[in-house]
């Protein structure tokens, strides 16, 4: 099993963001981390010591690498090609994207799930209101 791992700090106004690409196998997987203002080296260093086994990684996506050489002119215009290109090309942003949509799917599940209880609970108690005006009749 190889395990690779990549982190990249890149600033989104108004913070500095973490994109952690962690490749095993065949499998990349993404994970973003916020750390707000401009981190040191040894701040980044500490921050995977203590974190790395907290840090939730997107699920994985397949990948496959080609072992061919191609012609480094070839690569140049690929990069030139890639860079004018505007949006999400890269294997990572197209994994956080997926990531936070099921995040958001999630979210949305538990939110319908708490609204249903808290009606019930809210029924529950205007029933029993309803019993105890009916008892002192």
């Amino acid at each position: 099993m190889k395990i690779k791992i990549t982190i990249t700090i890149v600033f989104e106004d108004p913070f500095y963001i973490g994109i952690f690409e962690r490749i095993i196998d065949n499998s990349l997987e993404v994970a973003k981390v916020m750390f707000g203002s401009e981190p040191s080296d040894q701040e980044v260093y500490d921050f995977i010591l203590k974190n790395s086994e907290e840090i939730k990684y997107s699920k994985p996506l397949e990948i496959t690498s080609k072992d061919t050489k191609i012609n480094p002119k070839r690569i140049k215009h690929k990069i030139q090609k890639e860079l004018k290109q505007k949006g999400i090309g890269t294997k990572s942003q197209q994994a956080l994207k997926l990531q936070i949509q099921s995040n958001k799917e999630e979210n949305k599940d538990l939110r319908k799930k708490q609204k249903i209880i808290l009606e019930d609970y809210k029924f529950k108690k205007r029933l029993e209101k309803i019993k105890q005006k009916h008892k002192g009749h």
